[in-house]
């Protein structure tokens, strides 16, 4: 749908008279003329994904892509997918049994040394259990509004000599993260901290609508983090709470740095999505075009309620390839937090669709794919709080649908990947690949082996 001749406004300027003894009229001062004169909307590219490297990009390239896609968003379908601590009166324990000597059950994670979220952490004396409230949906019309006063917490568990368990303590999300699951749970007990990642929901069913019951609109996202200081674990003490726009993808924990991966969409008010008259797109495409960079990609904010961005435009990067006629109004961000000290909060984004990430101790890889059978790969380097772009490849094939990264692998620098493809033998229908991948210092990927190949085709 292309929509030509929007109007904007410049201002006339108005000439006036010079004085002394001169004939020439005065002209009375009064408001500026305003003059209305045409405008074309840009005949914008449709979104496909896209395999090329990345480059980092200025403010202003980084601007026109989002509201491009944001305002190509509004025509075609208007959907982007994405404390306290309550001390119980505990009478006392019996001593605790001693600690575990290391064997018991912990996190099962893809590599050695990198952490993954998960309901319940262990230290082998200490049980941290996240608890969530039933998923309930909102019903509000203009008059009423309920929700459920459940809300999600974290158990603190100790076990005994008699291998039984006692509560000791139980966190509660904050008000601000009522509805709110949490998705995981981070222990750290080099700095005796646990972290808890809580994404919030909200579904909403427009009880007015009786010609269309349209229940899936864009709404903000917000994810939660919550840092605690477990030393005594009968007290945790909040060491940080923060609320970041965006929805959590996956995360990761080296040592003592949390590594967040979280997809944003930016959400304007007052956007017509599904627009009906070539007049409601224009007002969308200016309204869009009014928007800010502040409007435009995420923030956080603290405990104190002190906003601050999540990352800067000249932090992001986009596809080499696209031009100021294309647009994806979407953004992955790689959010790195010092446990330590979590005021310490580095980020950088990438504009583009991503399937899934993989994790070593020395890198971060963001994966995806098109319908035309090609994936790409973005490697970032992992400092401590530092990351890095790497470089970006191309491959043939897809890497699946389900635990996509388990098909990744990183040894001694090199990134071993499986990728598969469909084939017209009926009896044979996939065919696999493992390909074997190096960065160059010209930021893209040298294939150092494939199997099968020429020598071994089996």
């Amino acid at each position: 749908m292309n929509f030509k001749h929007f109007a904007y406004c410049i201002p006339l300027l108005l000439l006036t008279g010079c004085g002394g003894g001169s004939k020439t009229p005065q002209v009375n001062e009064g408001p500026p003329i305003i003059i209305e004169e045409p405008v074309e909307v840009p005949d914008l590219n449709q979104y496909q994904t896209s395999t090329q490297p990345l480059k980092q990009s200025s403010e202003n390239e980084l601007l026109t892509y989002l509201k491009n896609g944001l305002y190509l968003t509004t025509l075609n379908s208007g959907f982007q997918l994405e404390d306290g601590v309550m001390e119980d009166a505990v009478a006392s324990p019996e001593p605790a049994a001693p600690a575990a000597d290391g064997d018991f059950s912990q996190t099962t994670t893809q590599e050695v040394g990198v952490d993954e979220a998960d309901r319940v952490k262990y230290d082998g004396n200490i049980m941290y259990l996240a608890a969530n409230a039933h998923s309930n949906f909102v019903f509000e019309d203009e008059a009423t509004e309920s929700a459920s006063s459940e809300s999600s917490h974290v158990r603190v568990l100790q076990r005994q000599s008699d291998h039984s368990l006692i509560e000791l303590a139980e966190i509660e999300l904050t008000d601000d993260q009522t509805n709110s699951n949490i998705d995981g749970l981070y222990l750290n007990q080099n700095t005796d901290t646990l972290a808890i990642m809580a994404n919030q929901y909200s579904y909403y069913y427009n009880v007015g609508a009786v010609e269309m019951i349209d229940i899936w609109h864009p709404t903000p996202q917000t994810f939660g983090l919550s840092i605690y200081d477990v030393s005594q674990p009968a007290t945790p003490t909040p060491k940080a709470e923060l609320d970041i726009q965006g929805y959590v993808i996956s995360s990761r924990r080296i040592d003592d740095t949390l590594f967040v991966v979280s997809s944003f969409t930016p959400y304007l008010d007052g956007l017509e999505y599904y627009p009906a008259t070539e007049e409601q797109a224009k007002a969308n495409y200016q309204e869009v075009q009014q928007a800010s960079v502040t409007d435009l990609l995420p923030s956080y904010t603290d405990a104190n309620g002190v906003t601050s961005p999540l990352v800067s435009a000249d932090s992001c990067y986009l596809p080499d390839d696209v031009t100021e006629l294309d647009g994806y109004d979407a953004i992955i961000t790689l959010t790195t937090i010092n446990l330590s000290d979590p005021s310490q909060i580095e980020s950088i984004c990438v504009s583009a669709q991503v399937q899934g990430i993989y994790a070593s101790q020395e890198s971060v890889y963001l994966y995806g794919g098109n319908y035309s059978g090609e994936s790409f790969i973005h490697q970032f380097s992992v400092n401590g709080s530092r990351i890095d772009y790497v470089a970006s490849g191309e491959l043939e094939g897809t890497f699946g649908w389900d635990q996509t990264q388990l098909r990744f692998s990183e040894y001694d620098g090199h990134l071993r990947v499986l990728t598969s493809q469909r084939t017209q033998d009926n009896l044979d229908r996939v065919d696999h690949v493992l390909n074997i991948l190096k960065a160059n210092d010209n930021g893209t990927f040298d294939l150092v082996g494939r199997l099968p190949n020429e020598t071994r085709p089996e």
